[in-house]
């Protein structure tokens, strides 16, 4: 059984919505050629600032998971600022192999 967790949902959303944004992006530059307007250049930067927005989290779902790894090569300050911010310093991805065999030497001397 595949375990998921709410991490995977949000960068399955996040890569939605980045493709949905490029898409639109892409179909109202080809109109802003054809037929410019302050409606259509309004739209676009609106749908821009939302496909960075979900860039952003894609980029930050990652290095959550990296920091939770333990494979993080840069810290980024931005991104440490936003850990602290959401309360995320101890976030984990799965346990460790070393606290799930004391867990189960644990488990297994109580019995």
């Amino acid at each position: 059984m595949i375990k998921l967790n709410l991490r995977w949902l949000i960068q399955a959303l996040s890569l939605a919505l980045s493709i949905v944004c490029f898409t639109i992006i892409f179909d109202a530059s080809k109109a802003l050629f054809e037929a410019p307007s302050l409606k259509l250049v309004v739209s676009l930067l609106g749908w821009a600032l939302l496909f960075g927005f979900s860039f952003f989290v894609l980029m930050f779902t990652s290095y959550l998971k990296q920091r939770a790894n333990f494979t993080l090569r840069n810290q980024i300050p931005l991104f440490e600022r936003l850990v602290r911010g959401l309360g995320l310093e101890h976030y984990k991805e799965r346990e460790s192999v070393s606290d799930a065999k004391q867990k189960k030497r644990a488990r297994d001397s109580a019995a």
